[in-house]
């Protein structure tokens, strides 16, 4: 994501990291953002939210080393959890097709 998010068009797509630590203040998160290079928006769930995901995709979702993500469309539509490392052309193929589904 590092390489590819400087090429998305900010107006088309939006990339947010979300941290599944829900006291995780804001000092610590932009460390943490800042000091691995990740350029694009970075924000804690709420409690509320991180029972939301869990909800919808399970508990693997908030588990960080799996690297989980999903594609949220232009409608609001939810995409599948994915996880594992994708390639650039991957997680492109993703964002695509979701903005394409929404025409």
């Amino acid at each position: 994501m590092r390489e590819l998010h400087p090429q998305l068009n900010p107006d088309e797509f939006a990339v947010v990291g979300l941290s599944v630590e829900t006291n995780l203040g804001a000092a610590n998160l932009a460390r943490y953002a800042d000091g691995n290079g990740f350029n694009w928006r970075f924000a804690v769930m709420t409690p509320d939210m991180l029972a939301a995901v869990v909800n919808q995709y399970g508990n693997q979702a908030i588990v960080p080393p799996r690297t989980p993500h999903f594609v949220i469309s232009p409608t609001g539509t939810l995409g599948p959890l994915s996880l594992g490392i994708k390639s650039e052309g991957e997680i492109l193929a993703k964002l695509e097709a979701s903005a394409q589904s929404a025409q």
